[in-house]
């Protein structure tokens, strides 16, 4: 659906120059760990509030 929006009103995407470098990104990764921490806590089973717990933990390091 995004993309047929993006078609009719003939966006482009950015060229590779404005993309932000891999090396950046590689150094920005650890801003991920919580949401990855509560995503696989949720699917082992824990409960929600045990889960969020875990990822505000994690945040917090």
């Amino acid at each position: 659906m995004v993309d047929l929006q993006a078609l009719k009103l003939d966006m482009k995407g950015l060229p590779r120059s404005e993309l932000p470098q891999f090396k950046v990104l590689i150094r920005q990764v650890y801003l991920f760990l919580p949401i990855i921490i509560l995503i696989y806590t949720l699917f082992a089973g824990y409960s929600v509030i045990r889960a969020g717990a875990m990822g505000m933990a994690a945040a917090a390091m």
